[in-house]
């Protein structure tokens, strides 16, 4: 019986990679890896993985077209966030977009009671519950002012490439990278197609730019998620103008830090409507 069951995983894998393959040619660039579409390449997106990840973790997203979050005419460009010691993670040396120091104190339920929370955070916002610590005690802000150089730069690349269309170009990730591709979405000083951001939250200093005041932004997360709490994810959204940035959001019940393949349909469904007004507009 056994057998029959690895026969099948072997078979289904191999599929996966033939189809992934007819659609993209890999390259690699140190430890980013760039999937360039065989045939036209119409849009690219930036995907940036969780804490302790790699892009090669992030290539089962976009190994079928069937249910990743793109279109075979995607660029898809996976980048590696550089190693340095985690605190939360007793100091070792993993690829990490940002230090986090103690996420523990942003929000401890068993001394200040999630009603005292709700209440707070009501009156002062996403941005003042994290300030009842400093921000600098709980991520380093130096990683993050230079990897969101290092994403800009990315970015920039893409768009020249896309003839100058900056709205071609979206910007997502998982957990810490979630984070980081709205810090550096919303920031960025260009008009960018959309940012998708899966199972992390919206940094309470990240700044929008007026150029991205109206960036389509599709969020995601499993209300089991135990390491990125549901509650402290959404709370983050508080701060983006639905309307304006026509956020999109797909929470899932029992479903933990993790991306669901419902979630990845979802965020393709999102990406081919965005794709459709980008058509019609340039028409």
């Amino acid at each position: 019986m056994h057998k029959y069951i690895l026969l099948f995983a072997l078979l289904f894998l191999t599929n996966s990679q033939e189809m992934y393959q007819r659609h993209y040619t890999q390259k690699n660039i140190g430890d980013d890896i760039y999937l360039i579409p065989k045939g036209e390449h119409t849009e690219t997106l930036i995907y940036l993985h969780g804490l302790g990840q790699t892009a090669r973790s992030l290539l089962y997203i976009f190994n079928n077209h069937l249910e990743g979050p793109c279109l075979p005419t995607t660029k898809v460009v996976l980048l590696t966030a550089p190693t340095a010691k985690v605190e939360i993670k007793h100091g070792w040396v993993i690829p990490s977009w940002y230090n986090i120091k103690n996420i523990d104190s942003v929000i401890n339920f068993k001394y200040t009671g999630l009603r005292s929370v709700l209440n707070f955070a009501k009156e002062q916002g996403f941005s003042g519950l994290l300030n009842l610590t400093k921000i600098e005690n709980m991520v380093g802000m130096e990683e993050i002012n230079t990897n969101s150089e290092k994403i800009r730069r990315v970015i920039n690349e893409e768009i020249a490439e896309l003839g100058g269309d900056s709205r071609k170009v979206f910007i997502g990730g998982v957990s810490q990278g979630s984070s980081m591709a709205l810090h550096t979405g919303l920031g960025f000083d260009k008009p960018l197609g959309g940012i998708l951001a899966s199972a992390g939250f919206l940094l309470p200093f990240s700044k929008i730019h007026k150029a991205n005041k109206n960036v389509p932004i599709f969020v995601s997360h499993g209300k089991a998620d135990k390491k990125v709490p549901f509650f402290l994810a959404n709370l983050s959204y508080w701060r983006l103008n639905e309307k304006a940035h026509q956020l999109t959001k797909v929470f899932e019940d029992h479903v933990g830090h993790d991306v669901s393949n419902t979630m990845l349909l979802e965020a393709k469904n999102w990406f081919q409507k965005l794709m459709a007004k980008t058509v019609k507009v340039a028409v």
